[in-house]
């Protein structure tokens, strides 16, 4: 999965985008915020925090911001761009995530939350939340590195 605070199209990404590669454009203009530092870390810890007060079950993942994230599928924004003699074996694929068809307490391994609360999903579903997961492109190796294409 690709972690990160999410944005749709016309919300204020301008000054976390700057320098930021970490940054994933989704078909449709939502942009994902990946990066673990910086402006990208206090917005998204903001947001959790937002969401997420004491005493309630968490409903997103920060670790994948430390060095020992818990969550071992929020790796995507680590995966190298593929070259010639590296080519891609891995590919992104948007995916709206119900959470209402998620257990509670399995919420808080989504490791994505929405940069402003008043807008979840298409037609304002609160209980949508956009995820990118990674998919292999063929058999995969148990330690062989991922690599994707950035532009396709």
């Amino acid at each position: 999965m690709y972690p990160g605070t999410l944005y749709r199209p016309g919300q204020p990404a301008f000054f976390v985008s700057l320098n930021n590669r970490y940054v994933l454009r989704c078909c449709d203009g939502i942009l994902v915020d990946g990066k673990s530092s910086g402006l990208s870390r206090f917005v998204y810890r903001s947001a959790d925090k937002r969401d997420n007060y004491p005493g309630i079950t968490p409903t997103a993942d920060t670790t994948w911001m430390t060095s020992y994230p818990k969550n071992p599928l929020a790796i995507g924004q680590i995966v190298n761009n593929g070259t010639s003699s590296f080519p891609p074996n891995v590919r992104y694929q948007e995916l709206d995530f119900t959470t209402a068809d998620c257990p509670l307490e399995l919420q808080r391994y989504l490791p994505n939350i929405w940069y402003s609360e008043d807008w979840h999903g298409e037609e304002g579903a609160l209980d949508s939340v956009r995820t990118v997961v990674l998919v292999a492109t063929r058999d995969l190796g148990p330690d062989e590195e991922l690599f994707s294409t950035y532009i396709e």
